[in-house]
């Protein structure tokens, strides 16, 4: 008879644990903070978009937000968190070029990239500027190409398979000549061995580079990119310098991990692109050089899946190896 009320008992506490957890599922999202993963050191492009963005999206969403920098792994520790993060849409991270590059160069990466993440956002895309030493006597894309096939130069980047290195692999490829690829453990020491002449010329980030090209330690040549930059009205782009194949730039986005509701999702998207197009906020951006693009999340999946077939081919044809 003692058998009885045991399972009463159990019925009951189970039936008030589904209740529970209903009640939770129909609460609107957000109901608890959110942590928003940067897998960069401070400082840099990634963080700074977050921290650009990461206001307004408290505002929007009446929930703090947690921003938790987990560098290191070519920027794969803090994405793999990301991604292995319980799917209810409170882990956030911010995705990068660098993340597409490493898709196909990290096979063997703890998370799969299109598989265990799911865009948010596209937030922003961030421009690379083709620069070099002042001591290089060229001006334009068509005198440091020339002067390129003439011996072999030497240009930095923020690591191996960097956006910096890829848009150096890019350049060769297209341009037809040979450079020694020299990588640095992230871009301000790439910049400051250029400015002092121990390299010759980068593809560098403009977020980057653009300080020292206003100061007069680089030289700016072009921008790989559709349209010149405002911040740079002279510099051309490498189409109208004539090389219109020699197109690249850095993107900066949202993602959560796959498995997320679609309805959740779908809600996330539409809060970061208003926050991103917020007034403030995009002027922010703008300032600090970044263009505010801010796509849907549909948009942005097909964004990242897009990046990683296309650099996954240069990769391969140029067999670029991790350190």
């Amino acid at each position: 008879m003692r058998t009885l009320p045991r399972l009463l008992t159990r019925l009951i506490l189970a039936a008030g644990a589904a209740l529970a957890a209903l009640g939770a599922a129909a609460q609107p999202y957000p109901n608890r903070p959110v942590r928003f993963v940067v897998p960069f050191p401070p400082g840099g492009g990634a963080d700074v978009f977050a921290r650009a963005v990461a206001p307004r999206l408290q505002e929007l969403w009446g929930q703090s937000i947690i921003i938790d920098n987990r560098a290191g792994g070519n920027a794969m520790i803090g994405m793999d968190m990301v991604a292995k993060a319980p799917a209810d849409g409170y882990t956030i991270g911010v995705i990068t070029l660098t993340h597409g590059i490493n898709a196909s160069l990290f096979p063997k990466a703890p998370y799969n990239l299109v598989r265990d993440l799911a865009a948010v956002t596209i937030g922003v895309h961030s421009p690379m500027l083709v620069v070099t030493h002042p001591s290089l006597p060229v001006s334009t894309l068509g005198e440091l190409v020339a002067l390129l096939r003439t011996r072999t130069h030497s240009a930095p980047s923020s690591g191996t398979g960097s956006p910096p290195h890829i848009g150096l692999e890019l350049f060769k490829q297209i341009a037809r000549f040979e450079a020694v690829h020299v990588p640095y453990k992230g871009g301000a020491p790439s910049m400051i061995d250029l400015i002092a002449g121990r390299t010759d010329f980068a593809v560098s980030n403009l977020v980057e580079s653009i300080q020292h090209v206003k100061a007069g330690k680089l030289r700016a040549i072009a921008i790989p990119s559709e349209n010149r930059h405002p911040q740079l009205p002279d510099v051309p782009t490498t189409a109208e310098a004539g090389l219109p194949q020699f197109q690249l730039t850095n993107w900066v986005g949202i993602v959560t991990a796959s498995g997320v509701p679609r309805e959740i999702l779908a809600a996330m998207g539409e809060t970061a692109q208003r926050a991103i197009r917020s007034p403030e906020v995009h002027k922010r951006l703008s300032d600090l050089t970044l263009t505010p693009v801010a796509l849907g999340w549909e948009a942005g999946q097909k964004h990242i899946e897009t990046e990683v077939r296309r650099w996954g081919e240069l990769i391969r044809a140029a067999n670029i190896q991790p350190d």
